[in-house]
């Protein structure tokens, strides 16, 4: 039974005939659209703002952010597509679209907000989701950010470094980080990774005793405040999905 419940469960989900039904052709990781090394050299991706120096024509300077479609408006000419884009390509792009209005013309770029690159945290942290990746960044600076509560492992934490054929998993020892400085594992991290923050053993046990009693919390809480009980099937079922997809500490 619980093997035909397994099956029907996955029979749920499509299977995608390609990798390209997921990620973006030639993509990686997360399958985000504008992909690449920006600690190496940033690229502009949706929501950054990015500042124009324009020498020979003062009226195109100025901020500008980027649109969901990847595209700046600026004054006088048609939109300027920038997503994925480093601020050399940018200010070559800029300059070539402003030659057909103004001569002897120079462009600079800057990025002055980084909206765009996300790092994740799962599993049993005070602090869960996504965070804001600001370039030099590592295991240390996100375990101290996001806090550790009672049932957090302290020996095993996971970097998960995504890709749609290959991933990588990398353990950091964060016992040996935190309390003894030994940096070996303090990886530097990168856009789109994930750290997996495991549960210790007394975590394991309050998991495991949250799934066994929740069906009595619900069918108690349910009697107390006096709802019918042909609902509490719907209600059990609710929260058993609840416990199954979301923090339950």
């Amino acid at each position: 039974m619980l093997v035909a419940a397994l099956a029907a469960g996955c029979a749920g989900y499509p299977i995608p005939d390609d990798i390209e039904s997921l990620y973006v052709k030639e993509g990686q990781g997360l399958g985000h659209r504008f992909l690449g090394e920006a600690a190496a050299n940033y690229y502009v991706g949706l929501h950054d703002g990015i500042i124009l120096q324009v020498a020979g024509a003062p009226e195109i300077s100025g901020p500008y952010i980027v649109g969901i479609d990847g595209k700046i408006t600026l004054p006088f000419v048609e939109d300027v597509y920038v997503g994925g884009l480093t601020r050399k390509e940018i200010a070559d792009k800029v300059k070539n679209r402003l030659e057909r209005l103004y001569r002897n013309i120079e462009v600079t770029v800057t990025v002055a907000a980084f909206n765009s690159k996300r790092i994740y945290v799962v599993g049993e942290a005070l602090r869960v989701g996504a965070l804001p990746y600001t370039g030099d960044i590592t295991m240390l600076d996100v375990l101290t950010m996001v806090g550790m509560n009672p049932i957090t492992s302290r020996w095993n934490v996971l970097l998960i470094r995504s890709d749609p054929v290959k991933p990588r998993i990398y353990l950091c020892e964060s016992h040996k980080v935190i309390y003894r400085g030994i940096s070996k594992t303090n990886y530097q991290l990168r856009e789109d990774d994930i750290i997996y923050i495991r549960a210790n053993l007394w975590g394991k046990m309050a998991q495991l005793l949250a799934k066994v009693t929740y069906p009595i919390q619900v069918v108690s809480g349910a009697l107390f405040t006096g709802t019918s009980l042909y609902m509490l099937p719907l209600q059990i079922d609710i929260q058993r999905e609840y416990l199954r997809n979301a923090r339950r500490y």
